[in-house]
């Protein structure tokens, strides 16, 4: 969708509504290069089926991390974690209440 040849992985009839939510024609999303290999860790963290493999997975991840980069790495992703738009989809308040 961003100005290439590739098919939108939604079903066009839904592009209207989504750039009307999201402000762009798009449900994508890119990550920074800098947050991508918290990727893991936060869907694990998000997924019950995977909360097991968290602490492996920081501990293999921790060892690629510079020390004195874990705090704020791991800062980062509870930040991430704790936003609005997160917390929004993971419980969404139903409506007419």
């Amino acid at each position: 969708m961003g100005g290439g040849q590739d098919e939108p992985c939604v079903p066009r009839a839904h592009l209207a509504l989504i750039e009307r939510k999201l402000g762009r024609p798009c449900p994508r999303v890119d990550v920074d290069a800098e947050n991508a290999p918290a990727l893991p860790l936060f869907s694990s963290l998000f997924a019950e089926h995977l909360r097991p493999l968290a602490p492996a997975l920081w501990g293999e991840l921790a060892e690629t991390i510079a020390p004195e980069e874990r705090l704020p790495f791991l800062l980062r992703l509870v930040r991430a974690a704790s936003s609005d738009a997160v917390i929004a989809r993971m419980y969404p308040v139903a409506r007419g209440k």
